[in-house]
């Protein structure tokens, strides 16, 4: 067998990657994704382009109101997609994840509008139920043997009808409580958003520098120190352009109040993002999940508990779809019985798909539906304010819903050829 500079034994989620990386390498695996894998490349390059094309066709898409916009727009596509993630990362699909968070906000505001019950009481309830109709579902799929698609599917008209019986047809509720409210509407203070900027780089130094001397402490590979610091520097700079627009003031001129400040979403999502990127990353658990999503007979062989992984991931996404719930809520300032319908769900699992999950499982970061999420909100936020082009009104919902499901498409085509290249090349 001939030498090689590099090697690297792939045993699934088992894995361990012993190749000598240069600060090239680790670069392009941050950002593009891991050997193998397309990873988040496509969405990125998408994004890019498409920040570029709307900056260019709409007047009003690169001002600083429409930046903060964009981020709120954003959020609960974001945690929806996170929350879906977990059952894409089984290769399953949970197609009442969208009606999941509907039943958990309209629950809350029911019990604290009408029943004037303390959000201290109703918030917790809220994520119990989340947990709740993730442990049916998951205990119907993993356990019964139910197909996911069919179960889901069952739940989905199921929750539709439970968020009608609770908000009544044609009724509202109106969302006063601070907490949800804030989720959207509310920004830090300029010097907050400083303190999460500074927060979000030394974090990343710590993490990436306890990383490096793990491996290295049990004789891997490291990352290399100048890719670490690179890395930070890009995070630096660009979290900090961004905080330092978001901390101008962009209230209409003439308006009494100054409209300035990182918006609490940005924490939210971000902390969101790292306390599952932990636990997928750095637990047993998370090893397991992608080892199941991966080959689930050869996850069974190796005394990995199947049952309670899929169960885990379902309760993981009943409980994240009721914060995405929560996010909807507070951009709308009210509940609805079309709260968690339409087309939630299909943004939800788009973003996920889009920014680079794998449809067949085993695949995929919490940051890609992130960045997924950004691409879906950047697609009706800059068609929106294209306005009418010759025939086509933008504005209207189905040319967005034509080019979101084409991009959709696009991404499921490039798992899949991404796939085959892999097992061909394997």
């Amino acid at each position: 067998m001939a030498a090689t500079t590099e090697t690297e034994s792939s045993s699934g989620a088992f894995s361990f990657d012993e190749r000598r990386q240069t600060i090239g390498s680790a670069l392009r695996d941050a950002v593009l994704g891991p050997p193998g894998e397309m990873g988040a490349r496509p969405a990125l390059a998408g994004l890019i382009a498409l920040i570029i094309l709307f900056s260019i066709g709409a007047d009003r898409f690169a001002s600083k109101a429409n930046f903060a916009n964009l981020i709120t727009q954003a959020t609960w596509v974001m945690i929806l997609a996170v929350g879906v993630t977990f059952v894409l990362l089984l290769g399953e699909i949970d197609l009442s994840a969208g009606y999941t968070a509907g039943v958990c906000v309209v629950t809350m505001a029911w019990m604290m509008t009408q029943h004037n019950i303390s959000g201290w009481i109703a918030i917790p309830t809220g994520f119990l139920i989340g947990a709740a109709i993730g442990t049916l579902t998951g205990w119907l799929v993993a356990k019964v043997g139910i197909p996911a698609f069919v179960a889901t599917l069952a739940f989905f008209l199921a929750w539709q009808g439970v968020v009608l019986q609770i908000a009544k047809e044609g009724g509202t509720i109106a969302v006063r409580n601070e907490v949800v409210l804030a989720i959207v509407n509310k920004n830090l203070s300029p010097l907050m958003g400083w303190v999460l900027w500074a927060l979000v780089v030394i974090g990343y130094l710590l993490a990436a520098f306890y990383t490096r001397l793990n491996r290295v402490h049990h004789g891997l590979a490291g990352e290399p120190v100048g890719a670490i610091v690179v890395k930070a520097a890009v995070i630096a700079l660009g979290w900090g352009i961004g905080t330092y627009v978001l901390n101008q003031n962009r209230s209409f001129a003439g308006a009494v109040r100054k409209l300035e400040g990182v918006p609490v979403a940005v924490p939210v999502v971000v902390g969101l993002a790292v306390v599952l990127h932990m636990l997928l990353s750095r637990t047993t658990w998370g090893r397991h999940v992608y080892a199941v999503g991966g080959n689930t007979e050869a996850a069974r062989r190796a005394g990995i508990n199947i049952v309670w992984v899929k169960m885990s991931c379902f309760i993981m996404t009943g409980m994240v779809a009721c914060l995405a719930g929560m996010a909807l809520a507070s951009q709308l300032n009210s509940v609805s019985p079309q709260t968690g319908g339409n087309d939630t769900l299909l943004r939800a699992v788009g973003a996920a798909a889009i920014g680079g999950v794998s449809l067949f499982g085993g695949r995929g970061k919490i940051i890609y539906p992130i960045i997924g999420g950004l691409v879906v909100a950047t697609i009706d936020n800059g068609l929106g304010l294209m306005g009418t082009i010759g025939p086509i009104d933008f504005t209207q919902s189905g040319p967005k819903f034509i080019i979101q499901g084409l991009v959709l498409l696009l991404a499921a085509s490039v798992d899949a050829l991404s796939r085959k290249r892999a097992s061909t090349e394997g």
